[in-house]
């Protein structure tokens, strides 16, 4: 069988228990016992930079890395940028009129994070299910 360098870990649903937003404490003991064996670790998320630094679960520990934003964009572990893939001001357009016909709320996210309008009693229940604020 290969050896593996390189570990690559969703959050949500999968290091997280959706209950309680916590990793369980087996799956922290395999993420160091990994480290110490000189793999690489990295965080692969549909969240955004702040969003996985912001959850004091992962602030435990030793990232190598960060693919970000569904892999749109990728950090060592210092934060610095190695790739970065967004849309162009055309497809911004486009999707917010859309959005804004049809009355929902666009989450958008790059070096900062925005909403298009005032968030809705959905946007509200999904920010709070990832325990932030859409204020």
């Amino acid at each position: 069988m290969r050896d593996f360098d390189l570990f690559f870990f969703d959050v949500d649903g999968t290091l997280l228990d959706n209950r309680c937003h916590q990793i369980p404490d087996s799956t922290l003991q395999a993420l160091f016992q990994l480290k110490k064996r000189g793999k690489k670790i990295v965080v692969s998320s549909g969240r955004s930079r702040k969003g996985v630094l912001e959850m004091e679960a992962l602030k435990k520990i030793p990232w190598d890395g960060y693919v970000l934003l569904n892999g749109a964009l990728s950090e060592d572990a210092m934060g610095h940028e190695l790739m970065r893939k967004t849309l162009n001001a055309t497809t911004l357009k486009a999707l917010n009129q859309t959005a804004q016909q049809k009355k929902q709320v666009l989450y958008f996210l790059g070096k900062t994070e925005w909403l298009s309008c005032l968030p809705d009693e959905n946007t509200e229940k999904a920010f709070a299910f990832f325990h932030r604020s859409a204020q």
